[in-house]
């Protein structure tokens, strides 16, 4: 039986290196039903620009920080 992760990102921008994700959103759906869901907007870093969508992103988790919780929710999972 394939398990399903459905997974969104948001990011500052498309090139890599230079742009960061700024939000991501997990769901986790078992038999037509989600089970689990789960958002977080991200701290892009003192690199890149601290506001999107005049959102205040400098108080919140860096990508490193949510990092183990979002492993746990992918892990196993294909991606839709």
């Amino acid at each position: 039986m394939t398990r399903h992760v459905v997974l969104d990102t948001e990011t500052t921008g498309t090139v890599p290196g230079r742009d960061r994700v700024v939000w991501v959103a997990v769901a986790v759906p078992n038999d037509g039903t989600v089970v689990e869901r789960w958002s977080t907007l991200l701290n892009p870093g003192p690199a890149s620009r601290v506001q999107a969508g005049g959102i205040d992103l400098s108080g919140q988790p860096r990508f490193t920080d949510v990092a183990p919780r979002l492993t746990r929710l992918l892990r196993g999972r294909t991606t839709r």
